[in-house]
């Protein structure tokens, strides 16, 4: 999206809680900066015009270091802890929902924000079809896993399906190789399993993908499921099926029977990268058209922003020594970090319910 928008015309920097080795090429190849907490000094030179923020914590943060400038704040899905609502949301001049379930737990949480619905997008830059042919349904399937997490019941059951012959699987995310995910790479495997963005992707370019993160299944995406799903952004829960050797066995079955073109018709028209940058750009220059820095009363500030900003500095550290760590230290030694971890994201990502009255105070 940066460099959509920057190839718009946007002077765009990125800001991330912990950049790692993916920032770095990201910045080399654009030309783009990438702050992260503790080049904050930088960003502050850099001094932005408008923010586009995601997670609560980067909410705080950078509403606490840039004072009176307008803010976008986009949710991309409730279920992790740093996708809770900011308790000071309502200081955002535009509020974004990934999805139609997303905007009404916000609603219900919030009934005073307006929410608009922007969904999910697939990156549309060097788009081609899979070259793959589809194997026969009972063929050994070259299937990627694109996930984060490790997820034992997942795993189990992919290699009872390998260990009939009928996948050979491997994963890409945090604790594999880093990679960009890109419509070619997708192209080369026979069958993705993921969930939001790489599920569009993998669509746009007529790879078959199971929608699923590590615990439950919608199934395999096709062409007359893409609104169903799209209620639930692609997550795995809008049927939240079993993730069994069993299930997956059969969506693999189904897949080589797969519409791939009328599903790579689909997802190109509704859902491609440059639409969004180009929705995004309206979105700014009507907050910017409407913004009088001049007039705006700021809400009186009780030191959040300085604490959460530590906060989330202390968690990038955590984050950074855990990743430092994983595969050399015990256990015993990394538990208390992740608790640790767990225990400031829980803090961040307080429920707004709790803070309704100070939050009307300042507002």
């Amino acid at each position: 999206m940066a460099e959509s928008l920057a190839r718009r015309g946007v002077d765009v920097a990125v800001f991330a809680l912990f950049p790692g080795a993916l920032a770095e090429a990201f910045s080399t190849r654009t030309g783009l900066p990438v702050y992260g907490p503790q080049q904050l000094e930088e960003l502050m030179r850099w001094a932005p015009d408008i923010i586009h923020s995601h997670h609560v914590t980067t909410f705080h943060l950078l509403g606490d270091l840039f004072p009176g400038v307008p803010r976008v704040h986009g949710i991309l899905g409730l279920v992790p802890d740093l996708e809770q609502l900011p308790v000071n949301l309502a200081e955002a001049s535009r509020v974004l929902a990934v999805s139609e379930r997303d905007r009404d737990v916000i609603r219900a949480r919030a009934p005073d924000l307006e929410v608009e619905v922007v969904r999910n997008w697939f990156d549309d830059r060097e788009l081609r079809l899979a070259a793959r042919m589809a194997p026969a349904s009972n063929a050994c399937h070259r299937l990627l896993v694109v996930s984060s997490h490790h997820a034992p019941e997942r795993d189990a059951a992919l290699d009872t399906l390998a260990a009939e012959g009928l996948v050979s699987w491997e994963r890409a995310g945090a604790g594999a190789v880093p990679r960009e995910i890109t419509g070619a790479y997708l192209a080369e495997f026979d069958l993705v399993m993921s969930i939001g963005r790489t599920v569009l992707l993998a669509g746009a370019v007529g790879v078959p993908c199971i929608v699923a993160d590590q615990h439950v299944s919608d199934g395999l995406l096709s062409a007359e499921v893409v609104d169903e799903l799209a209620y639930h952004n692609f997550t795995g829960r809008a049927r939240r099926l079993a993730l069994t050797a069993e299930h997956l066995r059969a969506e693999i079955e189904r897949s080589s029977r797969l519409d791939r073109d009328a599903l790579s018709r689909r997802i190109r028209a509704g859902y491609s990268l440059s639409a969004r940058s180009l929705h995004f750009l309206n979105v700014y220059e009507e907050v910017l058209a409407g913004w009088n820095r001049n007039e705006t009363q700021l809400a009186p500030r009780r030191g959040e922003g300085m604490v959460y900003r530590d906060m989330a500095i202390h968690i990038a550290q955590l984050e950074a020594m855990m990743q430092s760590y994983r595969n050399s230290m015990s256990w015993r030694i990394t538990a208390p970090m992740r608790k640790a971890r767990a225990m400031a994201r829980r803090w961040l990502s307080r429920s707004p319910g709790r803070h309704t009255a100070a939050q009307q105070q300042s507002h």
